[in-house]
Parts: C-alpha cells; sequence; structure tokens
C-alpha cells in the first residue's frame, strides 16, 4: 500500500471514529421573565446529531405551578441540512412571539450563577448563590441558597428505556436549601419520568436565575438533561421554577 493510500485510509478511520462519537450538544439562550416573575421564558437551539437539521424550541413556564403556559413549547426543525441555525431561531422566535407578548415577558432576568458543561472542577449537582444588594453590588450577600440534585433510577410508562439504554433511566429531585435560615424547598421530584423527557442518563444544574427585582422571591433553574442520541448522549434544557425558601 502506497504511503497516500496508508494516509487516506488513516484519515477516514479516525473521521469514522470522531461520526460515531459525535453527539449533539445544544445550547440555551434565557428569555426573561414577566413583570410579577409568574412567567419564564427560554430557548433552546442546535443541529441534530445524525440528520443535521437545525432546530429551535422556545419553552414558556408558568412558575406558580412549574408547567409550560398554553401553546408552550414552540417547536421549529428546518429538514434541510445547509439551513443556517439562525434560521431555525428567527422563525422560533417569530412563532413565540404572541405568546411571549401576552405574558409581557421581557428580558429582565438576573443570572445569580453559571454551571456550564465546560466549566472545569465545576460541581454538577450542587450550586451556592445569592442575590446582590442592588444598591451596592459590593456589600456582602446576606440571601444565600443552595441548589442541590439528587439523580436515581426512576421509571417512564411507554418507553423500553433499559433495553435502548441499557440501564435504568434517571429522574431527579431538585432541593433548595436558604443558607441562613435552613428553611429546604423540594422544587421538583420525579415519581414517574414524563415521557416528553425520552430516556434520560443523567442530568446536571445549568444556570440559577431570578427576576431582576430586589429582593426575587421566584427562581428558575436551568438544567441539562443527556439522553441517548443518534451518535452519542446528546444534551436537552429543562427549567424548573418555584419559590425561593425564606
Amino acid at each position: 500500500m502506497s504511503s497516500s493510500a496508508r494516509i487516506g485510509l488513516v484519515l477516514a478511520l479516525l473521521s469514522s471514529v470522531v461520526t460515531a462519537e459525535a453527539g449533539d450538544i445544544s445550547e440555551h439562550r434565557i428569555l426573561g421573565f414577566s413583570p410579577n416573575g409568574s412567567v419564564f421564558a427560554f430557548e433552546e437551539f442546535g443541529v441534530q446529531d445524525g440528520s443535521g437539521f437545525p432546530y429551535a424550541n422556545i419553552y414558556v413556564v408558568d412558575t406558580n405551578t412549574d408547567s409550560w403556559v398554553p401553546g408552550s413549547p414552540v417547536r421549529v426543525r428546518i429538514d434541510e441540512e445547509t439551513a443556517p441555525l439562525s434560521m431555525a431561531r428567527a422563525q422560533a422566535r417569530q412563532q413565540a412571539a404572541p405568546i411571549l407578548e401576552q405574558f409581557a415577558v421581557e428580558d429582565r432576568a438576573l443570572t445569580l450563577a453559571a454551571n456550564p458543561l465546560g466549566e472545569l472542577g465545576a460541581d454538577p449537582v450542587s450550586v451556592d448563590f445569592g442575590q446582590p444588594f442592588p444598591a451596592n453590588p459590593l456589600r456582602d450577600i446576606d440571601r444565600r441558597y443552595n441548589a442541590s440534585l439528587d439523580i436515581y433510577d426512576a421509571e417512564t410508562p411507554g418507553e423500553a428505556c433499559e433495553t435502548y439504554i441499557g440501564d435504568k433511566p434517571k429522574g431527579f429531585r431538585l432541593t433548595l436549601r436558604n443558607l441562613a435560615t435552613g428553611v429546604e424547598t423540594v422544587l421538583h421530584e420525579d415519581v414517574q419520568i414524563p415521557q416528553s423527557r425520552g430516556c434520560p442518563i443523567t442530568y446536571r444544574i445549568d444556570a440559577v436565575t431570578v427576576p431582576d427585582g430586589y429582593p426575587a422571591d421566584k427562581v428558575a433553574v436551568v438544567m441539562s438533561i443527556f439522553q441517548p442520541g443518534f451518535e452519542g448522549p446528546q444534551r436537552r434544557f429543562l427549567a424548573v421554577t418555584g419559590d425561593l425558601p425564606r
């Protein structure tokens, strides 16, 4: 075999390995809250593994019930590999505009903690955060909290997850604790995994955000969900919303 043929074979093998391990890592953007904090919205977007189709989803959540508002989520996928991701995002924003306008959702959110996938040494299941005092952001923060995640085996009705992923699907419990008072609240606890979540492999806390008024009572914890994808594990997002413990 010639040297050029050997090089071509090596490159082809490397390409096949990379493709086989290529997952779909979506990203998110926080769109904001309604003026009274009762509604929270965020965008999820990326390019599907396998098909190469760009997609964008917008989720609008009632923070009092931690459930989607009517008409949400808005999902857009452009079934064309050459379509730019910006096209899917623009179409999703356009379709979601009436819902965002209905609840007067504005870019009025304050991110108190960010725990991105690429931050080395970050704890994926426990995050301390606090609300800075607006009149003096250098003052010591006294409104301090912890968000912690417990991950455990759970059931998904209608999904043969053990056959699909070779393990039981994972549910989670998200607990908030007021570090000053010790008061805890369970913001979410899975008894069964909803079918819309598929077969989760694991989770991590990605960001904690609140309405930009001080002091904030509502909170949205944006979490990464890792699921089996076409070419490897893929990441999607969900938001858990509710009240901060007093």
